[in-house]
């Protein structure tokens, strides 16, 4: 069985090796619009994010519901900014099908060079899905700096639209 064919059930090590996999992949598609649609191997169609942040403007908590909907707001939100994830620790609670990750976010502005790094914590909602593939159906993440990357997204949107 390949690394992309990660079996149906949700043992303990299948959702660990799914994990790992999720963050190499995600890193390497999130920023690319041509290569974004990969990441629908890693979430089912009516995928649902739930970010616990204030954002200007934005509804508390900040949904995203439906794969198609998610993709589209990543695009949105990468086009001035580079992202990759680095999980340090996760945690696997086979019985409740969740992975608890603390990661780190590391975002550079692509026009200035900057970094902002940002901790938190991610509880990603496992499945198995018909294509016989672990699948996640939802994401409850925690941003350890919630003003720092408002600033980042929101004047780094600015900048492009100013």
């Amino acid at each position: 069985m390949s690394e992309r064919e990660i079996a149906m059930e949700l043992t303990y090590e299948n959702m660990k090796s799914f994990m790992e996999r999720y963050f190499r992949d995600y890193s390497s598609h999130v920023n690319s619009v041509e290569s974004i649609d990969q990441l629908d191997e890693l979430y089912t169609a009516n995928f649902t994010s739930i970010v616990y942040m204030h954002a200007k403007g934005m509804k508390y908590p900040f949904v995203r519901t439906g794969r198609e909907e998610f993709k589209k707001s990543l695009v949105q939100g990468h086009v001035s900014i580079r992202e990759n994830l680095f999980p340090n620790n996760i945690i696997i609670d086979e019985k409740k099908k969740i992975a608890g990750v603390l990661l780190t976010s590391e975002k550079t502005i692509m026009k200035t060079g900057e970094k902002y790094v940002f901790d938190g914590i991610g509880f990603y909602h496992l499945c198995t899905h018909e294509e016989n593939k672990i699948k996640i159906e939802r994401l409850d993440i925690f941003c350890d700096d919630p003003d720092k990357l408002n600033k980042v997204y929101f004047q780094t949107m600015s900048e492009l639209s100013g």
